[in-house]
């Protein structure tokens, strides 16, 4: 029973986590699209400094994919800076096998998007 709720405890802990990566990189978009060009700047340093970790692109694809609740220019922006870090043979190449699986799958599901932008 103690394993079973330290697993518990652990798959919680990992849902937060994933959570709060999730809403950092949405908190990143949208100032990204605020016309202040230092904030711009800024978020533009911070989204290199995240391209190659493996979390960033995989809330980028649940975002581009999953956004019912984003807006639309949102999750074009997800999309936009995921190709780029995908078209990059070295982030590509680096990334965890089953994080390029997840990827994929996640962005495959939105070819029928209802929004033409996303599709």
């Amino acid at each position: 029973a103690a394993a079973s709720s330290t697993a518990s405890t652990t798959m919680n802990s990992a849902r937060g986590a994933a959570k709060k990566a999730l809403q950092e990189v949405l908190d990143l978009l949208k100032a990204s699209q605020k016309p202040d060009s230092s904030v711009q700047r800024n978020v533009y340093q911070k989204f290199e400094e995240l391209r190659t970790h493996s979390e960033f692109n995989q809330c980028l694809a649940y975002i581009f994919a999953n956004g019912s609740r984003v807006d639309n220019n949102t999750r074009r922006q997800a999309g936009l800076i995921l190709r780029g870090n995908l078209a990059d043979s070295k982030v590509y190449i680096n990334m965890p096998a089953n994080v390029r699986s997840q990827v994929k799958e996640t962005i495959l599901r939105s070819i029928g998007d209802s929004q033409k932008q996303i599709r």
